[in-house]
């Protein structure tokens, strides 16, 4: 799994909004974990699914997908080709209102998917 910050509070230009790429190689399973801010993710390319409290939501290139706030969730990307999706949330809103609960159920594996070793994409 690999991430870019886009838009951040720290670079003083937006206040409220956290913006970042993530992209999955396929086979891999984000982190489980839950925040109580809500997410919207566009896919910008590849397909896989989240589980949200127990329901699965399936996405693909084109998609948007919204992560509900206080669930506990994780991203799959089940495709042949690596999952790219732009996610946005309100989270230095919800830390302003102290509403900062987060929580790291099951960190994501740090070994890389067999094939996959050495892969860098280009965000």
């Amino acid at each position: 799994m690999f991430n870019k910050v886009i838009m951040d509070p720290g670079f003083q230009t937006l206040q409220s909004m956290y913006i970042h790429i993530k992209e999955f190689v396929p086979g891999t399973t984000s982190q489980i974990h839950g925040h109580q801010n809500p997410a919207m993710m566009y896919v910008i390319r590849g397909k896989g699914y989240d589980v949200q409290d127990g329901e699965k939501l399936e996405w693909a290139a084109g998609d948007v997908a919204v992560v509900k706030g206080g669930t506990v969730h994780y991203h799959v990307c089940t495709g042949d080709e690596p999952a790219r999706v732009l996610i946005m949330k309100p989270k230095p809103l919800y830390l302003f209102l102290n509403l900062m609960f987060q929580r790291l159920l099951i960190p994501a594996s740090k070994e890389p998917m067999p094939g996959w070793e050495g892969y860098k994409p280009e965000l």
